[in-house]
């Protein structure tokens, strides 16, 4: 916690005004759950106080994002949509009989088996079947100022 202090977050801040990106916590370590809550006000704190794009909590995994946080970090609307027109790329999932999923409100890809995978209007995987297509692919460069490398 003492090198997340001496970080020169100021410095940071006046950076991301030509790049601005959204800041998330990401713990490496295990801690224990009181540990945890003690870091992430921490985090809090010092993300409000310098005013700098935030997650208060990490992302979960395996876990889909509600649309706040997609819009947060600058995916949503802009990378599908389903609009006429549109291009969208997304995967479907039908639920296994044989697992039970513990909680009904969240999404637990160990219980789900993958059944297509649509990118652009062609499917990729279909019917337990991979396609490919030549020359499908599309570059997507991101351009990133020289500080973020």
């Amino acid at each position: 916690m003492i090198a997340f202090k001496s970080v020169k977050w100021g410095w940071i801040k006046g950076l991301l005004l030509d790049y601005p990106i959204t800041f998330i916590p990401f713990f490496t370590t295990k801690l224990d759950k009181k540990e945890k809550i003690k870091h992430l006000k921490i985090w809090q704190k010092t993300m409000e106080f310098e005013k700098i794009p935030h997650f208060s909590e990490e992302i979960p995994q395996k876990v889909p994002m509600s649309i706040e946080k997609l819009k947060k970090i600058g995916i949503y609307p802009h990378r599908g949509n389903f609009l006429s027109g549109g291009e969208i790329s997304y995967n479907l999932y039908m639920k296994s009989e044989e697992l039970p999923v513990p909680d009904s409100d969240s999404f637990h890809y160990e219980s789900h088996e993958l059944k297509c995978t649509m990118n652009r209007g062609k499917y990729y995987y279909l019917h337990d079947q991979g396609y490919f297509y030549p020359g499908a692919g599309k570059e997507l460069r991101i351009q990133t100022p020289g500080f973020f490398n």
